[in-house]
């Protein structure tokens, strides 16, 4: 499923759990039918320019659970 970023930050500090993954994107993701969800997305490289309305794309890991991920 594709989907649009509606609002986002880039988190440059975080708990013990995650600071092996600092900066990260969270996001609320926007699907075609309006609905929004808050995710991680995967892809975020620091520097990297994100804007409202970018693109992302879900798909099943290997384990079966979706992932977010930028589509530039």
């Amino acid at each position: 499923m594709n989907y649009k970023i509606y609002s986002f930050a880039v988190m440059r500090s975080a708990s013990l759990d995650f600071q092996d993954k600092v900066p990260y994107l969270t996001a609320i993701l926007e699907d075609e039918n309006g609905n929004r969800k808050s995710e991680f997305v995967h892809g975020y490289v620091d520097g990297m320019t994100i804007n409202i309305n970018d693109r992302v794309v879900s798909e099943k890991g290997a384990d079966g659970v979706e992932i977010y991920r930028i589509a530039k």
